[in-house]
């Protein structure tokens, strides 16, 4: 349980940095995300790999990549 709630942490940090509000990060990781193949980023991380998936492109969406 202590592991699932650092990861998420993790993950809203990054948000964060990106969005500049949690808000708005709350706002993208609940909604179907098209590079994500229309999936949730929320649902995703429930999956094997799919934390992977969300943290890679938060980290590129940080830098402006945005493909």
């Amino acid at each position: 349980l202590q592991y699932k709630f650092l990861l998420m942490e993790e993950i809203n940090q990054l948000g964060l940095e990106v969005f500049g509000d949690l808000n708005k990060f709350n706002i993208w990781f609940e909604s179907e995300n098209q590079t994500l193949n229309d999936k949730k980023p929320i649902d995703l991380i429930k999956e094997v790999g799919g934390r992977e998936l969300v943290v890679g492109l938060l980290t590129r969406l940080k830098y402006g990549i945005f493909i």
